[in-house]
């Protein structure tokens, strides 16, 4: 079961700690940053827009067949 934890502790110090020197230490080593984030912004740009709709009206499909051949089983 997953739960959010809304209390402060060590924890969340320690993992925000984390992330912001891993941030840090990006934008300070990669000179040009702009390219990287070209080919993210392009990949996203595709999944969103062409890949995951397939994957998604294939997921629905198989879904209602699935339920389909169960009402037939039934019946």
């Amino acid at each position: 079961r997953n739960e959010i934890f809304t209390d402060f502790g060590w924890h969340r110090v320690f993992i925000r700690t984390i992330v912001i020197l891993t941030v840090l230490f990006v934008a300070e080593t990669v000179p040009k940053f702009g390219p990287i984030l070209n080919v993210i912004g392009g990949s996203t740009a595709a999944l969103t827009s062409a890949i995951l709709p397939l994957l998604y009206n294939n997921y629905l499909n198989a879904s209602s067949t699935a339920t389909k051949f169960k009402k037939q089983a039934i019946d």
